[in-house]
């Protein structure tokens, strides 16, 4: 199965999560893409990337789009969670949103990660996940754990995500989350593992 992504951080998670598929990124099957993510929404972005790269393979695709949500921004930075500030660090947005948040009360800083996992099979077959955690922003960045806004998404028990094990983050991240969904649902029944 292609992971329709050049992110060695989100490929090494799924291997992770599925040791026994084997799950390739797009560098490992030779593919050269850069696909514009303009869906207005998560899933829009997931199912495109899916069946592009289905259309120029014929194989089974899975792709995702995720970010971060801000419940004072009224879902702020959403869909735009990696390129609100072009050709940025994860750090500087990370820096960007502290910044915006500054004078935010803490019990106004309420958040959600959510991802949706997209799989286009053999035939074109179209077949959504979502995953979904609930958190806050933390007021700075903490831990040394992270990719992407880990080190600002702090957790109920008051960690960030950063500052979790691997073993720990598998738990709690929305990416995980969507895909034991679809593991659990779609590849089961496809490859009867």
């Amino acid at each position: 199965m292609i992971v329709a992504t050049n992110n060695l951080d989100k490929l090494k998670q799924l291997k992770d999560l599925a040791p026994d598929l084997n799950l390739v990124g797009l560098r490992e099957y030779g593919i050269e893409v850069d696909i514009e993510e303009d869906g207005k929404t998560f899933e829009e972005n997931a199912i495109k990337k899916a069946v592009v790269i289905h259309e120029q393979t014929g194989e089974c695709v899975v792709a995702d789009d995720s970010g971060l949500e801000i419940d004072f921004y009224e879902g702020w930075p959403g869909v735009y969670t990696h390129r609100f500030i072009p050709n940025s660090t994860a750090e500087e947005r990370n820096n960007a949103i502290l910044e915006k948040m500054a004078n935010v009360d803490d019990e106004l800083r309420g958040a959600k990660v959510v991802c949706y996992l997209a799989v286009c099979d053999k035939k074109g077959n179209i077949t959504t996940y979502k995953g979904e955690v609930k958190c806050k922003i933390a007021k700075e960045q903490r831990g040394d754990n992270f990719f992407g806004f880990d080190s600002i998404v702090e957790l109920n028990d008051g960690r960030t995500v950063a500052e979790l094990t691997n073993q720990e983050k598998e738990q709690v991240n929305a990416r995980s989350i969507a895909f034991k969904k679809l593991y659990k649902s779609y590849l089961e029944e496809e490859f009867k593992v």
